[in-house]
């Protein structure tokens, strides 16, 4: 049990007892509820039912609120090691073994990569008492592959959720998990039907992979005009900021909230446009920014050498698609588009970290003195270069030239600024391939 199940915070409250009904045979049994922190993901509700009359159990995991965006888990486990890495699934999260072409039923559960293959494996042993002689070999030759990628592991599991609450966990979440592919989306009308969110069933349109969306799409969706009045674009010429609302369904309560659209220009740049939505009966709310311009055809690198305060106070533009990289600590991640300044995004790096500690990070099974010991020592390094304690190379990798640091006036002998042309694999993986093809054969 709890090799299967995931390690909660210790500091979270005790369970709730409620007397329920046993569905199987109709006597009052015990349901007990507790809130659990899962690391690096959310707050999750859990639930186990038992009926001491006939001893029937159940348990089932639910969440606070659906996720902005729907997601995609990959996880290529290669050794031992990747099969206690945690896992979640939501009851609306698909579920497969790519190369066993085992896909799992829709179901809600908290356990490891391990786990949910033990459970596979005792699920089908069971079931191949219960069919005919020619499935059942069938079925206890998939149980031996099985037992054969639990002792030398080399598969892909994926998970693919439109309600976005499900989660494989990374090995390294300060850095980029090579084992681990995560894709975020923008949910279509037949997902939204599939999970509640939506009242009519239609499937004309498809997912949007996050960072690929635009205002012009988002608007088109939501049927608003943004074209600027004479006086709006006036303003614009002059230098103001002039910005456009529209309503939305928010992601979180499914009540209308409001999103505003504002454009910037960013000297020695490009053209932004900025976008937030807030809903006032939740709470909920996000911001997104995108690039403005021709699409470049390279990629493009920034080196930056903090060595002074002035540094510290750079203006930097990070786009959904840029990873950002400080080798001294051996740092690499990506932290999703924003407009901020070199301190900004230390602090915003510390700021992280210390909730993963405060929300119980160290607390689960796979955790060491030793890991333990490196992360607090990481979040004191981070603290002595956002006070410019230490020098540091900032660096960040952009495929499509959205992200900027700003340079000083005249010659800028601290920041390096590279082009660079993009790989096959980069073109796929931002659609860039397929939007070629459809160009060249429409």
């Amino acid at each position: 049990e709890n090799r299967e199940g995931m390690s909660a915070d210790a500091g979270m409250d005790e369970s709730l007892v409620v007397e329920s009904l046993c569905l199987h045979c109709r006597e009052n049994g015990e349901t007990r509820m507790i809130l659990v922190n899962i690391p690096h993901f959310k707050e999750v509700v859990v639930s186990s039912f038992e009926c001491p009359n006939c001893g029937w159990r159940n348990r089932a995991t639910d969440f606070t609120k659906t996720a902005e965006y729907g997601c995609t888990y990959v996880l290529h486990c290669t050794s031992v090691n990747d099969l206690d890495r945690q896992l979640v699934r939501s009851q609306y999260c698909a579920t497969k073994l790519r190369e066993f072409e085992i896909e799992w039923p829709t179901e809600s559960q908290i356990t490891t990569v391990e786990g949910l293959l033990l459970a596979c494996r005792e699920n089908l042993v069971a079931v191949s008492t219960q069919v005919d002689e020619e499935t059942c070999h069938k079925l206890l030759e998939l149980t031996e592959k099985l037992t054969s990628a639990l002792e030398i592991p080399n598969f892909h599991i994926e998970l693919d959720d439109p309600s976005g609450n499900s989660y494989i966990e990374s090995r390294n979440p300060t850095a980029v998990d090579e084992k681990l592919e995560v894709k975020h989306f923008v949910r279509s009308t037949k997902d939204n039907y599939n999970i509640g969110l939506s009242s009519a069933h239609a499937s004309h349109d498809e997912r949007v992979i996050v960072g690929k969306i635009t205002p012009t799409m988002l608007c088109k969706a939501n049927i608003v005009d943004t074209t600027r009045t004479d006086k709006e674009e006036e303003a614009v010429e002059n230098g103001e900021i002039v910005g456009t609302q529209f309503h939305q369904e928010c992601s979180a309560c499914r009540n209308q909230g409001v999103v505003k659209i504002c454009q910037l220009n960013i000297p020695h740049f490009k053209d932004m446009v900025v976008m937030a939505f807030k809903c006032e009966l939740c709470g909920f709310t996000s911001n997104d920014i995108h690039v403005g311009g021709q699409m470049a055809n390279h990629g493009m690198q920034h080196f930056l050498q903090v060595q002074q305060p002035a540094d510290l106070n750079r203006d930097v533009v990070v786009s959904q698609h840029c990873t950002i990289a400080i080798p001294e600590l051996d740092i690499e991640l990506t932290s999703g588009s924003k407009i901020t300044t070199v301190e900004g995004l230390l602090a915003k790096m510390i700021t992280d970290m210390q909730m993963m500690e405060q929300k119980g990070f160290f607390l689960g099974d796979s955790a060491t003195t030793d890991t333990q010991l490196q992360f607090k020592q990481r979040v004191a390094d981070l603290l002595a270069l956002r006070n410019g304690d230490i020098p540091f190379v900032l660096q960040l990798d952009d495929p499509l030239s959205q992200s900027w640091v700003q340079p000083l006036q005249g010659q800028d002998t601290r920041l390096t600024v590279k082009e660079y042309k993009r790989t096959e694999q980069q073109d796929v993986e931002l659609g860039i391939a397929a939007l070629n093809e459809a160009v060249d054969n429409p």
